[in-house]
């Protein structure tokens, strides 16, 4: 905006110039002059727009989403599984030794030893359990189930079915697997025959190499023989009509194996299915394995047998029964 400023001459309009003769003839009159200041006020117009700003219509800008903000994004790196995620993973019992098998069928030893309790892993070493594997290679586990779970506080029972595919042919097999749980996660005890497997694949595997290492004269003094000889006991046989804890007999240190034969009966006369059980217990009265836990239509023979690795000392079994039954001990 420009403010002007006008200074005019009151005695200077065309009329007075007009009448300057007539003033001069009257004879001289006072002149006087009056400044005549006007303030004019002359509003600046705006610089016109080109084509292009006329036509152009402003359309407000939308407000940006958070995500599309000039943010800086920190890349995370990927997190390493917990050990509860593991846990997670490793689930139920049967989950557990599911797992297990398809470690053994993937040849990963090493993962499938770990899933084995403290106590197993104390009386088998990796290196005896990975022998046991690479002795029957090609060695998995197939077509395996888990009919029955039964858990109580920190300890599970679960029964498998499953099929065993080894150098040694096929073999469909039924095994009652314990577990304990540990630190929160499941684990799995080796039962009896698993701990002789392994413990004996690399025994035989130290047998050989001392042999070849012996002396023809060493070779004759049959030493081996007369120690197999030592550890030989005459089987002790158990037997009853109904449920009964037997007298007591010894065991040595080492693994016993457990006979367990039934002839199914109803003794109420009622249903078709009969039951057995078969604890042994300690000198105590504890229960230290489960022999046999079978249900048998009635006027069936079950038979099965379990390997135990006994301590020395004194022991029972405690029968439940609705029928004849029988219980060798071999050691």
């Amino acid at each position: 905006m420009v403010v002007a400023v006008a200074v005019l001459l009151a005695g200077c309009s065309s009329n007075e110039v007009g009448n300057t003769k007539e003033t001069k003839e009257r004879g001289p009159e006072k002149e006087e002059t009056r400044l005549v200041t006007h303030i004019v006020t002359v509003e600046e117009p705006a610089p016109s727009k080109t084509p292009n700003e006329q036509d152009k219509v402003l359309e407000p800008t939308p407000p940006k989403i958070p995500n599309e903000q000039d943010t800086e994004v920190e890349l995370t790196p990927p997190k390493t599984p917990t050990k509860q995620a593991a846990r997670q993973e490793e689930g139920s019992p049967e989950d557990v030794l599911a797992l297990q098998y398809e470690y053994i069928n993937r040849g990963d030893f090493e993962q499938a030893y770990s899933l084995f309790a403290n106590q197993s892993r104390r009386e088998v070493s990796l290196a005896q359990y990975r022998a046991f594997f690479e002795a029957n290679a090609p060695y998995s586990v197939t077509d395996y189930s888990f009919p029955s779970v039964r858990t109580q506080g920190n300890s599970a029972s679960v029964d498998a079915a499953f099929t065993v595919n080894s150098a040694g042919g096929v073999e469909q097999l039924q095994r009652t697997q314990q577990l304990v749980r540990e630190n929160g996660d499941w684990r799995v005890l080796m039962r009896p025959e698993q701990v002789a497997a392994f413990s004996a694949t690399e025994n035989a595997s130290e047998q050989s190499t001392q042999k070849t290492n012996t002396t023809p004269k060493e070779e004759k003094k049959g030493e081996e023989p007369e120690r197999e000889e030592e550890k030989q006991s005459e089987p002790i046989q158990l037997s009853g009509t109904s449920d009964q804890v037997t007298e007591p007999f010894d065991l040595r240190s080492g693994l016993a194996t457990f006979r367990v034969s039934y002839e199914s009966q109803s003794i109420s006369g009622v249903g078709s299915i009969s039951h057995i059980s078969v604890w042994l217990i300690d000198a105590q009265g504890a229960n230290v394995e489960l022999l046999a836990n079978e249900v048998v239509p009635v006027g069936q023979t079950w038979e099965g047998s379990k390997g135990v690795r006994a301590r020395s000392g004194e022991y029972r079994l405690n029968v439940e029964a609705e029928g004849p039954w029988t219980v060798t001990i071999e050691q």
